[in-house]
């Protein structure tokens, strides 16, 4: 009798270590939603859908796009920020997410502290681009004309606040230039301007204008990125033309809202690292203009960082906020 009543005693007090087994040991065990800032059929959203469908296979579960589209991304973040902390809420994060932050007093989140970096997955430059018939033929050109005549050359982006902006307002410090920022409602009109001859450069994402340079109705001066583009290999980077300061790239990531626990940030940052060496995978993003570039969770964290205190500076040196 008394052995019997020592066993369950020593069972009862086993059961609650049987309670703080992992949470990663089972998870997933339903679906996933996964929240994309950005509107259906777009570079971020194709993106997202094709690595979800690969991962939903790894993880057995379905990971379930949902579009929140608004305010550069930031309505998704917001949503994501005050999810449950147990995986089952991914967002999308990019580099709009620091930008935003730093530029935005009405942000309800704070991206440092809210959220729990995932890992990062694709990267991408802007191009410094003119018209087709431009008299600039190189990135020496334009600044020079634009040290002779400060203010009287243009210089078109997708907006105020976004990547291209921040793109022209670093390099325009670098360079010590004075270029009249023009900004549009997106890249489609940004190009569109171009295209017409109404402003004499621009700072686009790489995604937007690759085909036009291929086509040869809009001119490369240089790329962003610390090397040259695959799909533009005659076009110089930026630090080639004389400015290593000037280098920006834009980036798509993954996180989750803060506190899910770190064995299920492992699973999942394991899983998209596979995915992203799928070949097929990688050829979507070839499609799209995208280089597939993981980072894992604590490099990803210390790379945020150090991208919100750099936008948080130039932000301040050039008096950018909304």
């Amino acid at each position: 009798m008394k052995r019997t009543c020592f066993a369950l005693v020593a069972l009862l007090a086993f059961l609650p270590m049987l309670q703080v087994v992992p949470a990663a040991a089972e998870y997933p065990d339903h679906e996933i939603n996964l929240l994309v800032g950005f509107a259906p059929g777009g570079s971020t959203d194709t993106t997202f859908r094709a690595l979800a469908s690969s991962a939903s296979k790894l993880l057995r579960q379905p990971i379930v796009v949902n579009n929140r589209p608004g305010a550069g991304g930031s309505l998704a973040l917001a949503v994501a920020a005050k999810a449950k902390p147990d995986g089952y809420t991914l967002v999308n994060f990019n580099i709009s997410a620091p930008i935003g932050n730093v530029i935005k007093a009405t942000d309800p989140f704070n991206v440092l502290t809210d959220f729990t970096p995932v890992c990062n997955l694709t990267s991408f430059p802007n191009v410094l681009v003119v018209p087709a018939n431009s008299r600039f033929k190189t990135l020496g050109d334009l600044v020079q004309e634009a040290k002779k005549r400060p203010g009287a050359v243009t210089g078109t982006t997708s907006g105020v606040g976004t990547s291209g902006h921040f793109s022209l307002e670093l390099f325009k410090r670098v360079a010590g230039v004075d270029v009249t920022h023009v900004p549009e409602k997106g890249s489609g009109p940004s190009v569109t301007a171009l295209l017409g001859g109404h402003v004499d450069s621009g700072n686009i994402n790489s995604v937007d204008v690759v085909q036009h340079i291929k086509a040869g109705t809009l001119r490369a001066l240089a790329v962003t990125s610390p090397e040259r583009m695959p799909d533009l290999p005659a076009v110089p980077t930026i630090r080639e033309a004389g400015y290593p300061d000037a280098v920006i790239i834009s980036w798509i990531g993954l996180a989750a809202p803060a506190g899910v626990p770190e064995p299920i940030i492992k699973k999942l940052a394991d899983t998209f690292a596979a995915v992203l060496q799928q070949k097929d995978v990688q050829a979507k993003l070839k499609d799209i203009g995208f280089s597939a570039t993981y980072m894992a969770p604590a490099n990803f964290r210390g790379f945020i960082k150090s991208e919100y205190d750099r936008y948080k500076k130039l932000a301040a040196d050039a008096n950018i906020k909304e």
